[in-house]
């Protein structure tokens, strides 16, 4: 069985993301491919995940952290340049789970060099002193199984926590909810550990074990990275406006009283409305809420608030305030 190693020179999630789902539609039956990598400053959600549930986005865009969706499923997790990712593609089968616990056993050999003590958990998870270390998520495609994992080696674990906070305006949400762990950095239990040492450790653990280091060499052409990126995960169609079902409530003063939204919401789109407060109409509020059915939460959605007339309805109130209520859930690319 062939194997190989590739490595990232990129720390663009948009770039490695797109590199890791070519690796995962390429790899050729009976063979085996590994890929490293690391991100820059970025939120990775589970592809069942709800970013305004998820994620402070006003934290976020404050430090300049990138929100982007994976292909697996499970949690959100951050990543920045003291975290290390690893890929491992096998094929579907009987011997699958072999292939993916390969990981668990790779980190642990690792880092019992360095005479830390680690432990696998549920689901691949790796503690080391009650601490989480590694997380872990798969998906199927076309025959093959991908399998990633993340290694916290020194992030920066106030900013995680900070990003990393749930939204309490999002309710009844059908999206998949991260499970909490305490974290921990490998740092924290050798202090000579840093990421370059983890990375050559895993580089030789590998080929010691049989696999072709392929120095940044891919199985692909150069174009296709930057394809899928403009299509998938450069857009915010992929990484915002990809959501389950969920509600949102939004409350708010304004000149002409105050305004209660609730709101049905789902992949970037209204499904239901109802407005609520102590304001005064000129018409049917009924009217307004049922013409905002189907309406984006794009960039323009203010100005689409002005084309079905929402300056009308409310006494001193515009649909530039109306929009405000809704303005933490804007995607930035208008469809």
């Amino acid at each position: 069985m062939k194997q190989k190693l590739f490595e990232s020179g990129s720390f663009d999630p948009a770039y490695n993301l797109a590199v890791e789902e070519l690796l995962m539609r390429k790899k050729p039956p009976g063979e085996v491919y590994f890929f490293l990598w690391q991100n820059d400053k970025t939120v990775v959600l589970g592809k069942h995940q709800n970013a305004y549930e998820e994620v402070n986005l006003a934290f976020a865009k404050a430090r300049q952290i990138k929100v982007i969706r994976r292909n697996s499923g499970g949690g959100a997790v951050y990543h920045d340049k003291g975290n290390i990712n690893f890929s491992m593609i096998t094929d579907r089968g009987p011997y699958e789970l072999q292939q993916i616990n390969k990981w668990t056993r790779l980190a642990c050999d690792i880092l019992a060099k360095y005479k830390i003590l680690a432990k696998a958990g549920g689901r691949n998870d790796i503690f080391v002193k009650g601490k989480k270390i590694s997380g872990a998520a798969s998906y199927y495609s076309g025959g093959r199984v991908l399998f990633h994992g993340t290694l916290l080696v020194g992030a920066d674990l106030a900013v995680m926590r900070n990003v990393l906070t749930r939204n309490n305006k999002i309710t009844d949400s059908m999206g998949e909810q991260s499970v909490p762990n305490q974290t921990g950095n490998l740092c924290e239990f050798a202090k000579e550990v840093d990421v370059a040492k983890i990375k050559a450790a895993i580089r030789s653990y590998l080929y010691r074990n049989g696999v072709l280091l392929c120095d940044g060499e891919m199985p692909f052409e150069q174009s296709g990275i930057g394809r899928l990126i403009r299509e998938k995960y450069g857009r915010d169609a992929w990484n915002y406006g990809y959501q389950p079902e969920f509600n949102y409530k939004s409350y708010k003063k304004f000149r002409g009283g105050n305004v209660c939204v609730d709101a049905l919401v789902e992949h970037g789109q209204i499904q239901a409305v109802e407005f609520r407060g102590d304001f005064f109409t000129y018409k049917d509020i009924k009217k307004l809420e049922k013409n905002m059915e189907g309406m984006r939460l794009s960039k323009d959605f203010p100005a689409k608030l002005k084309e079905i007339g929402a300056d009308g309805y409310l006494v001193d109130i515009s649909a530039e305030d109306l929009a405000e209520l809704f303005q933490e859930l804007f995607w930035q690319e208008a469809k």
